[in-house]
């Protein structure tokens, strides 16, 4: 046997996870501020949407983000394992300021949908199997979705500290309401993983690490707790790189590697733990993630 392919039929079939619309809201935080929402967009189809928009101004803040030519080789092409990001069904929402001529990107997230018991023990394998689980359920199968993903939540930096992240995770509970889901949840990816200290640390040894005010030591897992979300686990494996043993030179700063072993290397001020075997010559690094879920 050569090969397993999935039942179902993949050519042609466009995911599908219900209403494929573009909807705008005022925000009651900040009047010259809007929501838009592109539900149920492929990365195609949100580009699209950008460049018939994208005169200047956030849209194409967007579109040079998300459209941009990648530099060879970077992270993506290292990627372990299949990363359906780019065919499957997702949810854009962006908050952009109105003023002058030109709008400014405020904060963005993505979110998409799978089908999940609701059990902590049936979770996808972190970020990356919640993407491959989103497009099997939406393009290979044909089970209804239950369940919001917050994939992803950005702030731009002129806007950070006055509570927009916040929004952008509001905005996803409102739309995880409005389609009839139980639960949002999240695979949060932790700014202290990429401290020095935490680098080589599995993700439960650290990760919920709280204050002396009982609150969490992370902050994008204090921000979640305190808009009600839960911690209902943790995933070392939620996205991972490999590498031959030659590459890893060319995309982190290292030490120079002699021996077979677990090394700290760093990237544009981050620390990740890469364990490198030189008999085999190869190289994986580990990101992990903790879930939080909103039952709804």
């Amino acid at each position: 046997m050569l090969g397993f392919r999935p039942k179902g039929k993949t050519k042609g079939h466009r995911p599908n996870y219900g209403h494929h619309r573009i909807r705008e809201f005022p925000q009651e935080k900040d009047k010259s501020v809007r929501q838009t929402r592109f539900e149920n967009h492929t990365l195609a189809e949100f580009i699209e949407n950008l460049r018939r928009r994208s005169a200047s101004g956030a849209w194409q803040e967007l579109l040079e983000r998300y459209d941009a030519p990648r530099s060879f080789p970077d992270l993506a092409n290292f990627r372990l394992g299949p990363n359906p990001f780019g065919l499957t069904a997702l949810d854009w929402i962006v908050f952009r300021k109105e003023g002058g001529r030109a709008s400014s990107l405020v904060a963005h997230g993505i979110t998409t949908r799978i089908r999940w018991s609701g059990e902590s023990t049936d979770l996808p394998r972190g970020w990356t199997g919640a993407v491959r689980q989103s497009y099997e359920n939406s393009v290979l199968g044909d089970e209804s979705p239950n369940t919001l993903i917050g994939l992803f939540i950005f702030a731009e930096t002129a806007f950070r500290e006055h509570g927009w992240a916040a929004e952008v995770a509001e905005a996803m509970k409102e739309l995880a309401r409005e389609e009839g889901m139980h639960s949002l949840i999240i695979p949060l990816r932790l700014p202290t993983r990429y401290e020095w200290q935490n680098a080589r640390l599995p993700y439960a040894e650290f990760a919920l690490r709280k204050r002396d005010d009982g609150e969490f030591a992370d902050h994008w897992l204090r921000m979640h707790t305190r808009l009600g979300a839960r911690v209902i686990g943790t995933c070392d494996v939620s996205h991972q790189h490999a590498f031959h043993s030659d590459d890893l030179p060319l995309l982190f700063e290292c030490d120079p590697i002699e021996r077979t072993g677990s090394y700290i290397v760093r990237s544009h001020g981050e620390h990740y733990a890469a364990y490198v075997d030189l008999e085999r010559e190869c190289a994986v690094i580990n990101e992990g993630c903790v879930w939080v879920r909103y039952h709804l």
